[in-house]
């Protein structure tokens, strides 16, 4: 699965969903499944705000 990390950060590429109140399970573009547990979890979509 693709990941990118700098310090205490590390970036999941994929779609994702939440499977539990603290869990996710991600899919990446090639078909690989990879479940994780965190007490925050940062959802980043890669917009940007915008004033209407």
């Amino acid at each position: 699965m693709a990941a990118r990390g700098t310090d205490n950060l590390t970036v999941f590429e994929g779609h994702a969903r939440f499977t539990g109140p603290h869990t996710l399970t991600i899919e990446s573009r090639t078909g690989d499944t990879m479940t994780i547990d965190a007490d925050l979890v940062f959802i980043n979509t890669g917009t940007r705000a915008a004033v209407p």
